[in-house]
């Protein structure tokens, strides 16, 4: 963390050792790359390591002491711009289970996605309510969180799912018809929740994608391909 605009760091240390595999480590993965390249002139550090989780962070937008990092599917939250932290597992199910996207509310709430849960706390890290993402016409364990954002004007969080029982083609060519095509289609990708997650109605767009805020206009991008592509193996 940084007090100067960035001149200096400190540095801060989470004594959660089943964290490693979420920061890169993963001894059985290591020591297998480190024998399949026993024998080349390949370097250590060259080892690829595809369990590494990239961190995101955030912060309150009404106090700068208050940041939170999230890291697979733990939650690390500072009310003192890092010089203690509370770490909380938000959903243990499941090690594969990992916080996609989270939102920090105009009133300090912090709202955490899974793929088909919500966490919600209202005081900051320290209490949460975890329930399920429930949309219309998608049962609660089809559904897949593609992006969400909040938007502070209307107080309310947008959020983009898929039905996971659906091939991911048909998102792809329904993408281009309506992004390349301009083609009218049915349905909603796009949802509107309130504060703490829970569905109020659905929007006009048809397909998923990524979503994005900015002074009380909501924007969205393509989240799947809009073209197809076919690569030749033979002649045949």
């Amino acid at each position: 963390t940084t007090n100067d605009g960035g001149d200096t760091y400190r540095q801060s240390f989470f004594s959660l050792p089943s964290l490693d595999v979420h920061f890169g480590y993963n001894k059985s993965a290591d020591e297998s790359a480190r024998e399949s390249v026993k024998d080349s002139s390949e370097s250590e550090e060259k080892i690829p390591n595809f369990n590494r989780i990239i961190p995101k962070f955030g912060c309150s937008a009404n106090n700068p002491n208050k940041i939170f990092i999230i890291l697979g599917n733990y939650i690390f939250v500072s009310s003192n711009k890092g010089d203690s932290w509370q770490a909380k597992r938000l959903f243990n199910d499941n090690i594969q289970t990992k916080i996609i996207c989270t939102i920090v509310t105009k009133d300090d709430t912090i709202v955490s996605f899974s793929e088909n849960r919500i966490a919600v706390s209202r005081d900051w890290g320290h209490k949460w309510k975890i329930s399920f993402l429930s949309v219309p016409e998608v049962n609660v364990f089809n559904t897949r969180l593609i992006d969400a954002v909040y938007d502070a004007s209307s107080d309310a969080i947008y959020a983009s799912v898929i039905n996971k029982s659906r091939p991911l083609a048909d998102y792809s060519a329904e993408t281009h018809r309506y992004f390349a095509q301009d083609e009218t289609l049915s349905g909603c990708a796009v949802c509107i929740l309130d504060s703490a997650g829970k569905y109020i109605s659905s929007t006009e767009c048809p397909i998923p994608v990524g979503l994005f805020s900015h002074r009380g206009v909501v924007y969205g991008a393509p989240a799947f391909p809009t073209d197809l592509y076919r690569h030749q193996f033979s002649d045949a």
